[in-house]
């Protein structure tokens, strides 16, 4: 998923894997098959695009179920209006989410449903549709 978002860890996995074409062409010619499909959406998945209003913020992350948690946390990209944003493609169902705004652990002001966590905040959820 870390790949997906971020063009340049993609594009370095796959110059690495064209660096051993040598050795093994069929994996190289999967890879530029994998590097293709991550241009378009994939089917089942809908882009979904997290915001958060921090405009004096240096550094805002979100930090969900579906990143592991604290294990692969997703940086967003500041924009010119103060506002911090990342597109992510999610599968439908109802997914848990808080965002770190300089390690700091926030809830969503945007989010609607608040669900408490055991660690005495509470998470915030969004449910993908079909």
């Amino acid at each position: 998923a870390d790949l997906m978002l971020k063009p340049e860890k993609l594009e370095a996995a796959l110059n690495e894997t064209q660096a051993g074409a040598a050795q093994a062409p069929d994996r190289v010619a999967k890879s530029r098959k994998n590097h293709r499909a991550s241009d378009h959406s994939k089917p089942g998945l809908k882009n979904t695009e997290f915001q958060f209003d921090a405009p004096g913020a240096s550094s805002v992350k979100l930090a969900a179920d579906f990143t592991g948690w604290e294990k692969a946390q997703l940086d967003l990209a500041k924009k010119s209006n103060g506002v911090w944003s990342v597109i992510v493609p999610l599968k439908p169902g109802r997914h848990h989410y808080r965002f770190i705004v300089d390690g700091i652990w926030c809830d969503d002001p945007q989010c609607a449903e608040l669900i408490p966590n055991p660690f005495g905040t509470a998470n915030s959820v969004i449910q993908i549709s079909r």
